[in-house]
């Protein structure tokens, strides 16, 4: 699988500069690249790998020099580490997924799902969606102490004081309030039709 080399001498810098190069001499194919890999001891005697970053190369075609970083770790019971990690050379991240289609993706065979947690219960999860750094709508969880009491708030349009609608931790849902009254509440400000 070649050898990695970590060039310290000074006919290696240039580019390098006073930075470590870890390089990959395997013939040129994809896939190849410079990695650091970790390990520990898995029995007090014998050592064992737990983790790499690697380079890789997009594809064997001499003069491109597209490539991804791959973060991978080892599953308990697995005899190789697997990818878990990508920032493919488009800059796309993928996490399950070596191959990410957009800018982030989650990917898993089974449930993908992602936590935001927070240890405070009068604090807010939220998910912001911007323009230019400027926010323009907010899907947020406001915990609001207890669980009766939270909802989820949905702000849109560049307005990002005013909820346009709000599902409460009972199941009520406001539009054009924040305090539904009923299983669906309707608040139509300007006296016009709905529908």
């Amino acid at each position: 699988i070649g050898t990695k080399t970590a060039f310290g001498g000074s006919g290696n810098k240039g580019l390098w500069m006073n930075q470590l190069h870890v390089a990959d001499d395997s013939a040129l194919a994809a896939g190849i690249g410079g990695a650091i890999t970790f390990g520990a001891t898995q029995d007090n005697t014998n050592g064992t790998y737990l983790a790499s970053i690697e380079g890789s190369r997009d594809n064997a075609t001499s003069a491109e020099y597209g490539g991804s970083m791959i973060f991978r770790t080892r599953t308990n019971g697995s005899a190789v580490m697997g990818a878990h990690m990508v920032i493919a050379s488009d800059g796309n991240v993928g996490i399950g997924t070596t191959a990410p289609a957009k800018l982030f993706e989650l990917y898993s065979t089974s449930h993908a799902e992602m936590i935001i947690n927070t240890t405070s219960n009068t604090s807010n999860c939220s998910i912001d969606f911007d323009l230019s750094g400027t926010r323009k709508g907010i899907i947020r969880y406001d915990h609001n102490a207890t669980d009766a009491d939270g909802k989820f708030e949905f702000y849109a349009g560049g307005n990002t004081s005013t909820q346009r609608m709000v599902i409460m931790g009972d199941g009520k849902v406001g539009i054009g309030t924040n305090d539904p009254a009923f299983t669906l509440h309707v608040n139509h400000t300007n006296g016009g039709p709905i529908g």
